[in-house]
């Protein structure tokens, strides 16, 4: 007589999803949000990013396919002076 098979236990791995708080480019500190603040007539959104450590505020534009991640990532080319 056989023994009854045990279950192969799978890990579950974790999904990784688009990051909602980003890291500030003036003073380095990992709480930088983004929030949608109103969206034009062509579609066109609008975001504002704030610090909440050292109290930076940006407004910045993207199109209409583009995400809170896009907005900062052009927030740091526009102080990087690549635009």
């Amino acid at each position: 007589m056989g023994r009854r098979r045990k279950r192969k236990i799978t890990p579950v791995r974790a999904k990784k999803g688009i990051p909602k708080v980003f890291r500030c480019p003036k003073c380095d500190s990992e709480s930088l949000v983004a929030t949608l603040t109103s969206t034009n007539e062509n579609g066109d959104k609008e975001y504002t990013l704030k610090c909440g450590v050292c109290g930076f505020t940006q407004k910045v534009v993207v199109n209409k396919n583009q995400q809170a991640v896009d907005a900062y990532n052009k927030l740091v080319d526009i102080i990087a002076g690549l635009t």
